[in-house]
């Protein structure tokens, strides 16, 4: 529905929905920028309580909840917001009882304030503070508090969805505070800003080690895929970033999620796509004509990774076949769009076409996909970063969105090495 439309359908207010999931890390986070949307802008706030999504939009519910608990205590404090994460996800009980507290206050103006405590209390397992908060707020039987979360489900749904932590305005989604700048850039735009206030949750900017002497010692791992609209958008930049940083970095390509086994929704799909070509609008990353190399262009594609990184043109290889299938239109699975990815690097296509019917490549990408699942990451883009010795250990984090994140660990580590040799 058109923003203009829904305006006026809504009596002449803007209306932003948010899905919030209790036992959701993301959408924790995202509470705490609630209050700050409303005070800042001059929208209706309406929020739903939702269920956990289905698992055909994720690999597995362990997986995923330890990755999202994980995630959120990495990035919460660059956005200047707090979670801890406790190690495992909250004992149900205190998932229904909290469920209940804020079934029973979704329609008040202080549910920004009731959501965030009641989260922090969760997250903590503090039993008493969520007593204690019952106490003072009220709360809801279990039945009603599960029916107001299927009222969330049949809303999401509606709209086209699947997860938790979303907001939604006038016909698009963003998802918690990664793609709040989004939303209130949009918001903006549309004459809904009351005075001039910051951005709720910038991005931060990147950062970069003081010595590319020290950087050299710091290894960056970059898990991909040819068939990542992700991988796609931030490729160039973390290839940029590494090369003036002076980090040691490394590509380890893997089969698309799809070819191996982690299931994708059709909303989900739609969902990525549309989400990707705002991240590269604000990146000024190149994206939209696409042709999507599933099957068997990406293996012809991936069975020339090793005699490209031979050549010296490993990440150059890889760069032209994401941004070709992404951002090009061209077409991995025939000889003519392969030659041009490859000729584009300065290789040679008739040398090319001799590696084209072998099979060496599949036992490194093999490992990697053996060594993403053991960080206990599986989509792409992932990041790992190590060094300057074993006893530092490791940082990883998914997603195009994390570079950030990257950049600050590697520069972090490298200025360790200054420090400690000065």
């Amino acid at each position: 529905m058109p923003a203009t439309l829904q305006r006026r359908l809504r009596g002449g207010r803007w209306v932003v929905e948010f899905f919030h999931q209790v036992d959701d890390p993301h959408s924790h986070l995202a509470v705490q920028c609630l209050a700050g949307l409303r005070r800042n802008y001059d929208v209706d706030l309406r929020v739903y309580l939702v269920p956990a999504p289905a698992f055909t939009d994720n690999p597995s519910a362990g997986t995923y909840l330890t990755w999202a608990r994980r995630d959120v205590a990495d990035v919460a404090a660059g956005y200047g917001m707090r979670f801890e994460d406790p190690g495992e996800q909250p004992p149900a009980a205190l998932v229904d009882k909290a469920r209940a507290i804020l079934s029973a206050g979704l329609t008040r103006a202080s549910f920004p304030e009731l959501a965030h405590s009641v989260g922090e209390a969760l997250w903590a397992a503090n039993g008493a503070a969520l007593d204690e908060l019952a106490g003072r707020h009220g709360a809801d039987t279990d039945a009603a508090a599960r029916a107001r979360e299927d009222i969330g489900r049949e809303r999401r749904e509606q709209l086209g969805h699947y997860s938790g932590g979303m907001f939604h305005f006038a016909g698009d989604w963003y998802w918690g505070v990664d793609r709040l700048l989004h939303l209130e850039a949009r918001l903006a735009e549309l004459g809904a800003i009351v005075g001039a206030p910051p951005p709720l949750a910038p991005r931060p900017a990147l950062q970069w080690p003081r010595d590319r002497v020290a950087a050299a010692q710091i290894r960056v791992e970059c898990f991909a895929s040819i068939r990542s609209p992700y991988t796609a958008i931030v490729l160039r930049r973390l290839l940029e970033w590494a090369d003036v940083a002076g980090v040691t970095l490394e590509l380890r390509p893997v089969l698309p999620m799809v070819m191996r086994g982690v299931p994708l929704s059709r909303s989900k799909s739609f969902y990525i796509l549309s989400d990707t070509a705002r991240e590269a609008d604000r990146a000024g990353a190149r994206f939209g004509r696409l042709i999507d190399p599933i099957g068997v262009p990406a293996e012809r594609a991936l069975s020339l990774w090793p005699w490209a990184k031979s050549r010296g043109r490993g990440e150059r290889y890889l760069l032209s076949c994401v941004e070709g299938a992404w951002a090009d239109g061209i077409d991995l699975g025939s000889d003519h769009g392969l030659a041009r990815v490859v000729e584009r690097c300065n290789l040679s296509w008739a040398e090319a076409r001799r590696q084209l019917a072998g099979d060496a490549w599949r036992e490194e990408v093999e490992a990697n996909r053996e060594t993403l699942y053991g960080m206990g990451l599986w989509g792409v883009p992932s990041f790992r970063v190590t060094g300057p010795t074993p006893e530092h250990g490791s940082w990883q984090g998914w997603g195009q969105d994390r570079l950030w994140r990257l950049a600050r660990e590697a520069a972090e580590r490298a200025d360790q090495v200054v420090s400690t040799e000065a």
